[in-house]
């Protein structure tokens, strides 16, 4: 997949919205979540921000432990799951591109 890169960054834009592809990866396995943060958070607290909620989108098991799988280029997954209750630092540790698809203004504002 292919992201197109956006042509204007607002580095003043206050109560924003951005949509971020990001991409899990373990070995050759990986996948890519489309995630959207609000709010007047900017910088590298906005990709802090967007891995938070990626990690509180996941599916949990019935110990209430989030996983994932990843799907390599042959098809074949690799369950993933935060075992050690490492939360988004689990995430963060499978993070290999954080792509900023999207900003516009937060009307609500």
């Amino acid at each position: 997949m292919i992201h197109t890169l956006i042509k204007k960054h607002d580095p003043n834009m206050y109560w924003h919205k951005c949509t971020y592809a990001i991409t899990l990866m373990v070995w050759e396995y990986s996948k890519i979540f489309e995630v959207e943060v609000g709010g007047n958070v900017r910088g590298f607290d906005l990709l802090e921000t967007a891995v938070g909620v990626l990690y509180s989108d996941l599916e949990s098991d019935d110990d209430g432990r989030a996983y994932i799988e990843l799907v390599d280029p042959d098809g074949n997954t690799l369950f993933c799951e935060d075992d050690e209750g490492k939360e988004e630092d689990w995430v963060k540790e499978m993070v290999v591109s954080v792509v900023l698809l999207k900003q516009e203004k937060d009307n609500l504002r």
